[in-house]
């Protein structure tokens, strides 16, 4: 699963002649990867993804997980520097295959909203974040089998962010079009067994088109966005010793066109994959080694703060993740690898520790954890919990907010207990600057 998008495009072998030779491509000018730190965050049973932002309102970066036993959404609260804790957890219903997640606005108040494939329903649940910690559901969307490897992004420029998923159980994508917190799905046949969709403009019109990886057919299949339906525009061919697992989508070589990359895996050999967009189609297929094995999720992201796009792609069988840096030109360096727990499940890149620069978050389906790793490029911006204005100073505009939101959760909530109350006024008497 990849949480995506900033809202824009998202996240190699050598095919020479149709023949199936896959090259590593070593490269040069490369910044340098910092790894700050690496931490284990414990979740519920069997996490199944994991997204990265602020879900309780506070300003500093919580991750959002489904778990089960019973099934829920389960909030992991953000202390800014990259520690997390145990939070609030909302039910999604018992036995509903809690899967993958992802976040985005889907309400259009500002704040970060949870979907989650639910594989037993065949339908994704759409749960709107009321600012305080607490969430209700927006409702419950039909989709086809067993959907799985979500994205999110505005495919029509409407200003409502839209949804796409692919259905592994009968061949299938259903689009999931926003009006305001309401959505309309569109289904459509792709090709068989699709493991991950993504959204990006590949016919430069204006509009976002779907891809979805075909992992029993080894190609990529890309469908144009025709307004109301979707078509088949392209397909690609990987090489024919792997198979396609998750994708994403974005320009990764500064020419302003969607390139994609895919985790491919397939006899021993695991790579990510990267087919370039060119004004005429796409370039053939160069592969990079992922540094593990069955590499399964793939997510693209800054991990330098040297302005392109690195790659860091889940190696499920070896229990890794492979941290791929960017030459600019789409030419991938060997992987710095990160341990993570048994059965690594998904990866998401943002800003888990609120700095500058963009962290790693893998959920570890088996070890009832998530890795979190900290990229070190950025420069740390400590946060003053009393600052609730944020103008780094603690004065009567903190203290006006705190008592309008007395008795209440959200960001008044200094001390995190679920309500403003004296306990907090403390601390803030106690910052004032």
């Amino acid at each position: 699963m990849q949480n995506r998008h900033d809202l824009s495009f998202r996240s190699n072998a050598l095919r020479l002649s149709g023949a199936a030779l896959i090259l590593t491509l070593a490269t040069a000018a490369h910044a340098q990867l910092s790894i700050a730190g690496i931490s284990t965050v414990p979740t519920g049973n069997g996490p199944d993804g994991a997204a990265l932002g602020d879900f309780t309102g506070d300003g500093l970066s919580d991750i959002a997980t489904t778990v089960d036993g019973p099934d829920r959404i389960q909030i992991l609260v953000g202390d800014g520097l990259g520690g997390f804790v145990a939070g609030p957890t909302f039910p999604i219903g018992i036995g509903t295959g809690a899967g993958d997640i992802v976040a985005f606005d889907a309400d259009g108040d500002g704040d970060l909203d949870i979907a989650v494939c639910r594989k037993n329903l065949n339908d994704v649940i759409v749960v709107r974040n009321n600012g305080n910690s607490t969430f209700a559901t927006i409702g419950t969307f039909a989709t086809g089998s067993e959907s799985v490897g979500p994205d999110a992004a505005d495919i029509d420029g409407d200003g409502d962010v839209d949804m796409v998923v692919a259905n592994r159980g009968d061949d299938t994508a259903s689009v999931l079009r926003n009006g305001r917190g309401t959505f309309t799905v569109t289904t459509f046949t792709v090709g068989p067994d699709p493991r991950g969709a993504t959204f990006a403009d590949f016919d430069a019109d204006g509009d976002l088109d779907v891809a979805t990886s075909a992992h029993d057919d080894r190609t990529i299949r890309i469908h144009q966005n025709n307004g109301a339906t979707f078509a088949a525009l392209a397909t690609l061919n990987l090489p024919a010793t792997v198979r396609p697992e998750g994708l994403s989508a974005d320009d990764l070589n500064g020419d302003g066109l969607a390139d994609i990359a895919v985790a491919a895996s397939g006899n021993a050999a695991s790579f990510a994959t990267i087919f370039l967009k060119t004004p005429t189609g796409f370039a053939a297929p160069v592969s990079f080694a992922s540094g593990g094995q069955d590499a399964a999720y793939i997510a693209v992201g800054d991990l330098e703060c040297d302005g392109d796009l690195d790659i860091a792609i889940v190696n499920q069988s070896s229990n890794n993740v492979g941290l791929l840096t960017n030459s600019g030109s789409a030419a991938f360096a060997a992987p710095t690898l990160v341990a993570t727990g048994a059965d690594p499940s998904s990866v998401s890149i943002g800003n888990a520790d609120n700095d500058t620069d963009l962290d790693v978050a893998v959920a570890n389906t088996s070890a009832n954890s998530i890795t979190v790793a900290l990229m070190g490029c950025g420069t740390i911006e400590p946060t003053d919990p009393s600052d609730l204005t944020g103008d780094g100073v603690v004065d009567a505009s903190d203290l006006a907010i705190l008592i309008g939101g007395w008795g209440f959760g959200g960001i008044s909530d200094i001390n995190g207990d679920g309500t403003t109350n004296a306990a907090d006024l403390s601390i803030l008497l106690g910052a004032w600057s």
